[in-house]
Order: structure tokens, then C-alpha cells, then sequence
């Protein structure tokens, strides 16, 4: 989902603005860039983009090197270290709007200055797409503003059991993008355990429509049989990014926002004394709108890498979902195990200590 026109619009113009003033810093050297010594060739391949537009080089370091302190203008940091970052009162998010944050960050956000720029680089945005062709076949419009009420009620439409085509696939269910997006939905909070009701409801309603409407097993689906169901065209409505598999297929629009900045997340940010302040804004623009450009390439994918949780006392964040938190949701799922059951189990295997 993309951000409106007006919105992006502003932001090229703003990241335009300060394209020309990195121009006039004369005799600057390349910009230089720190970030985890992992992420970096991602974001290396990414940023050549940048490059090539901005004429600008990018210099990367990994930031546990011993060349990498004070030295950057650019830093690629952990939510931990950007949520300190506001605290102390020196973090502007771009582009807030349009993204929206775990409370950890956008509570440290809001006490911010603005004297720093940053950007969260691993989001995952919300999309649901539609098969034309049995769209058309059952003499059914496209919702022009659709929800997930109209989304689930397609879906259970253009089930048929008997001619094998299944009315909602996905792969990882139940992913956490769409469960925060119910919850966001219905006006409930997405920062609480598991064995809150508002959780409860949530998961009971996902797992309703997946039993109604989508093919047996289907928690347990593999990227590869979700891929292949799609491609037979058995599947009429999905989530995910695989909307290129099906020609003409159509993203549906959906409510909320734009993204969701996950709890593993990095943060682009400007330092506060770079050697060339107005490069440096620019190229984090840059990436605010690289991101939110990508929406369509980036529906239900981040650019998280396996990791622990890095902020055990800072309380209940519901992007520290990970493989043991999703298990129990997805034996549900599947049949296997009642919600009660597997709600406890999900908020026991989250609250744990690492290790």
C-alpha cells in the first residue's frame, strides 16, 4: 500500500531540497555509512540506486570495526540504540506518518528533538490480492474499499471445495502482520500478551475464516505449496507478496497503515555532527521513500534476520514474536491443539528468559 500522492510528494520535494544542499557541501568526500557488519551487503545492493541517482559513493563500515567511531555520517542502528537515541532527545522519525511504530520507539520518538533523522528499515506492510480470472468466473466486483470483514466474506465466497479452489491462502500462518492488522482493525492494542481477550477474539476470528475458507493444513503451508497453489490458480484470495505469480492479479486496498515497523527492526540514523549533514538527510529521505515505494515488492516480507529479543525489561512488545511464540498459533490452526491451550502456550514461550 502506498502513501498518498500528496504525502509522497511532499517527501520528493523535501528529499529534493536537501539533494541540492548536499550538493553545495564543496569538496566533501563520500558518504559513510555504519551499520551491523550482516546487514550490510542488503543494504549495499539496495543503496546502489542512490548511487547511481545521487552521484554520490557510499563508503560502508561495519560498526563494530575499529574505523567506524566517529567517523560516519550515516548510522545503521538497532531499535534499542535509536529508542535511546529519543530519549535523550535527539530522534526525528521519517516518515512517522506513514509507518507505524512499536510503543518502544514511538514513545522514545515523541520525546525527541529533532535534531537527528531516522527511519526504520524492517517493516512489514499489509496485502491482500485477488485471482481475476475466478473473480470474473464468479460474476463477483473487487471490493473498491475493502477491509477484512469484505476481505474474509470474499474469501468465503469464492471457496469451492469441489472444483479444489481454496478462498484464502497464505504461507506462515498465522502471520503476525495480519494479526496486528485485526487488532489495529478493532481498535485494540497490538503491545499485549497473548491471553488478552482482545488476542483471543483475534486469533479465534483468523482461525474461523482459515477453517471456512482456506485448504487443510493451512498454517503449515510451504512457500513452495503456496507458490504452486497460486500458479494452478486454486487460490482466490491470498496474503503475501506473490501477487506476481498470478497474471493481473489485483491488491486489494486495506485500512490502517502503511507499515508496521517490527520489534527487530533497524534504524536509519543521521548523526548529529556529520561530516556532510545535508547528504546524510538526503540519503535517509531516500530510503523513507525507497521503502514506502517498495510496498508492492515488500507486502507481508521484512528485512529481518533471526535474532534473540534485544530489550527484555521494556515490557510487552508484540513484534517479539518469533518461531516459539507462532508454534502453539499454528497448531490451532491446524486442528491440533484449542485456543485457550495455545494462547497460554504462546504468552509462556514469550515470556521466558532467552537462552
Amino acid at each position: 500500500m502506498r502513501p498518498p500522492p500528496s504525502r509522497r510528494g511532499l517527501a520528493a520535494l523535501a528529499a529534493f531540497a536537501v539533494l541540492l544542499a548536499a550538493a553545495g557541501e564543496a569538496g566533501a568526500a563520500g558518504l559513510v555509512v555504519t551499520a551491523p557488519a550482516a546487514e550490510i551487503p542488503a543494504l549495499r545492493e539496495r543503496a546502489a540506486a542512490w548511487e547511481q541517482d545521487s552521484g554520490e559513493r557510499l563508503t560502508w563500515l561495519a560498526a563494530d570495526s575499529e574505523h567506524a567511531e566517529g567517523s560516519a555520517d550515516v548510522a545503521i542502528v538497532s531499535l534499542a540504540a535509536a529508542a535511546a537515541l529519543g530519549r535523550a532527545g535527539s530522534l526525528r522519525l521519517q516518515p512517522a506518518a506513514a509507518i507505524e511504530l512499536p510503543p518502544l520507539l514511538a514513545d522514545a520518538v515523541a520525546a525527541g528533538a529533532g535534531t537527528r533523522i531516522g527511519l526504520p528499515l524492517r517493516v512489514e506492510l499489509p496485502a491482500v490480492s485477488v485471482d481475476p480470472v475466478l473473480l470474473a468466473r464468479a460474476e463477483l466486483p473487487a471490493p473498491a474499499d475493502a477491509d477484512w470483514e469484505s476481505v474474509f466474506a470474499l474469501a468465503r465466497r469464492l471457496a469451492n471445495p469441489v472444483g479444489e479452489v481454496h478462498g484464502l491462502c497464505a504461507t506462515g500462518i498465522p502471520h503476525a502482520t495480519l494479526l496486528r492488522a485485526l487488532l489495529h482493525d478493532a481498535g485494540e492494542s497490538w503491545a499485549e500478551p497473548y491471553a488478552t481477550a482482545a488476542w483471543r477474539t483475534q486469533a479465534a476470528r483468523y482461525a474461523k475464516i482459515l477453517a471456512q475458507a482456506a485448504p487443510p493444513n493451512a498454517a503449515s503451508l510451504s512457500a513452495i505449496e503456496f507458490e504452486a497453489l497460486l500458479a494452478s490458480r486454486r487460490c482466490a484470495v491470498w496474503l503475501g507478496a506473490a501477487a506476481h505469480i498470478v497474471p493481473g492479479a489485483r491488491r486489494l486496498p486495506l485500512p490502517g497503515a502503511a507499515a508496521y515497523a517490527n520489534g527487530r527492526m533497524l534504524v536509519a540514523v543521521q548523526l548529529a555532527e556529520p561530516a556532510r549533514p545535508a547528504a546524510g538527510a538526503a540519503f535517509v529521505q531516500w530510503l523513507a521513500e525507497e521503502l514506502l515505494a517498495s510496498a508492492d515488492s515488500l507486502a507481508l516480507a521484512t528485512f529481518e534476520q533471526p535474532g534473540s529479543r534485544e530489550w527484555p525489561d521494556e515490557g510487552w512488545l508484540w513484534e517479539e514474536v518469533d518461531a516459539a511464540g507462532e508454534e502453539p498459533l499454528r497448531r490451532h490452526v491446524d486442528g491440533l491443539l484449542p485456543l485457550d491451550e495455545a494462547l497460554a502456550e504462546a504468552a509462556a514461550a514469550l515470556t521466558a528468559p532467552d537462552g
